[in-house]
């Protein structure tokens, strides 16, 4: 009887539990999202289950449900969904956490830069300015610790354009920092 009930308490949430917490949880916060890009109350609606179907292939990479990572998470998925909605006119059937993804992307990078509190709150600020698609991709790779063929798969968008918009937004990231190292001079 005890064990019956040890396995009962240590008992993993199955996919479909998983799932339905996610999307209780977050429903809203993907509607959002999604109505921010798309200003559309019907298109918004699809969107919010798009990610849910997408979410369902990659439920393995959530832990923690309430977790800000999750939400972060769910957010690049649901805006990622929304802006292909939107400028696609196709009906398919966040903050992100800076801190981290400044340092793990330049470390990954290999840029030759010291880096202190300064310089990541600056390099935070050269991440926030780039092109939405950039941070997108930077964010899962570096933040999530995804690799480029989870992001294409997850993104719906080929390998090569993932490795092109990681190679474009670390090399913006760089001449920011080029730009300013010759602005102290």
């Amino acid at each position: 009887m005890f064990l019956f009930l040890q396995r009962l308490i240590n008992k993993k949430p199955t996919k479909k539990q998983k799932i339905e917490a996610v999307y209780k949880k977050w429903r809203f916060f993907m509607y959002r999202v999604a109505y921010d890009v798309l200003k559309n109350h019907a298109m918004a609606e699809d969107a919010v289950q798009e990610t849910i179907l997408r979410l369902i292939d990659n439920i393995d990479k959530i832990d923690d449900i309430a977790s800000r990572r999750t939400r972060n998470y769910i957010g690049v998925i649901c805006r990622h969904i929304a802006y292909d909605m939107k400028y696609r006119k196709v009906s398919i059937g966040s903050d992100a956490e800076y801190d981290s993804l400044a340092s793990e992307a330049l470390s990954r990078d290999a840029l030759s830069v010291v880096i202190d509190n300064e310089n990541v709150e600056r390099i935070k600020e050269y991440i926030k300015s780039l092109n939405y698609i950039y941070q997108e991709v930077l964010f899962l790779y570096a933040g999530e610790g995804m690799s480029v063929g989870e992001i294409a798969q997850l993104l719906g968008i080929s390998t090569k354009t993932v490795q092109k918009r990681l190679e474009r937004a670390r090399i913006k990231i760089r001449q920011k920092l080029a730009e300013e190292a010759t602005d102290n001079e």
